[in-house]
Order: C-alpha cells, then structure tokens, then sequence
C-alpha cells in the first residue's frame, strides 16, 4: 500500500455522463469546499505463481486509487448532487435527506497540489471517473483558521479508468496532472474538466 499526504486547494466535482456509444461528458464544475489536505492510497493485490518449489512470476491485479480530502463543511447543494440525496427548499433554506434508492453518481474530481506555499499551487489534477465512497461525518478534529477554528469533514473517492481509451494516450488514463508553469492559467484549469483530448486545445504551446 502506498500512502501520499500533500497540501490542497480548489477541490471542485463535475458529474459524468456516458452515452450509449460510451462517450463521457462533464458538467460545469463546482466546488465541493475549501480543501486543506488530500491523501492518495494505492493499494495493488500482488500474487506470487509458484513452480518447480519457487515463485516463478508474479501477477498484479486489483489496483485500488482512494483520494480522501480534508475539506471545511460541505454544502447540502454538493453532497446532495454527488450521493444522489434528497434536496428541498424550505422557506430561505433546504431540507436535506438521505435517499435510500440513490444510484450511483460519477463525477470527475479537479484540485490543485502545493508544496509548501499555500498560494502558489504547484500541480493540477483532473480524474475523470470517480465515485464517493460514502457519506461524510463531521470530523472531531478542527481546522484552524486565524483565531478561529471551524469543524472540517473528510470525503473519499474511488478513482476508476475511464472505458474507452483517450486518443492522445492510446491508454485508460485515470486522471492528468501538470505542472504550474508560465502560461498555465489556474482559473482556466478548474473552468471545465481537462482531459488528455482537450489539453492542448486548451492548454496550447506557446
């Protein structure tokens, strides 16, 4: 298993939609919450083929990739969307329920990597196919901001391969991740879901 803690920002969602031909879509991305932390798990089953009274060879399978963010509270409006909840508006403000029929909802997560500099990101992320993996608790551990400190919640996903590979990789792909560099405009990245097919157009070399 392998375990990576790294400072975040910009967590946004954008949902995903597969037609009949198998072709995704996006939504226009929202942001989930502010985001103080993510940890990316990768965990692989590794099986060890013995012969002749020794391991001959060894098969990987069942690569699992959880992102868990560490993010201030999240607005009924997003968990809602993302687990497929109930949402009511009552008066100037909703009603929110759990929805015991809810389906599935993939989404595609964008957020911004930093390393050590909490205004200057270093790296951007788009995965485009993941799934929550449950509801998310109040967290007993605070988040400080300043003098004041606010209850934070954790959120996880599973991120998936995509079913059809991107043209410009000729692979699945799970997610896109580039540098900060001159010319890559931030706001930009978090407008729309980057793709490896849609990066350059984009994102053009100048």
């Amino acid at each position: 298993m392998k375990k990576q803690y790294r400072g975040c920002s910009r967590l946004y969602y954008a949902v995903r939609t597969v037609d009949d031909k198998g072709v995704a879509t996006y939504g226009t991305p929202k942001q989930i919450a502010p985001c103080k932390t993510v940890s990316n798990t990768v965990e692989q089953s590794v099986e060890k083929v013995p012969a002749d009274n020794k391991a001959q060879y060894t098969v990987k399978s069942g690569v699992s990739d959880v992102r868990t963010f560490d993010t201030f509270p999240i607005p009924f409006e997003v968990l809602a969307e993302i687990f497929d909840d109930t949402l009511v508006k009552v008066g100037n403000t909703v009603a929110y329920g759990v929805n015991p029929d809810a389906e599935t909802v993939e989404v595609a997560i964008g957020y911004a990597l930093h390393d050590g500099k909490e205004d200057e990101p270093c790296e951007l992320v788009w995965a485009f196919r993941a799934t929550a993996q449950k509801r998310p608790d109040v967290v007993a551990n605070t988040i400080a901001e300043g003098d004041t400190a606010s209850e934070g919640q954790q959120i996880a996903f599973d991120l998936l391969s995509p079913e059809k590979a991107w043209t410009k990789t000729g692979k699945k792909n799970p997610s896109i991740c580039v540098p900060v560099v001159d010319g890559i405009d931030v706001d930009a990245w978090f407008a729309q879901v980057v793709t490896w097919d849609n990066v350059d157009e984009l994102f053009p070399t100048t």
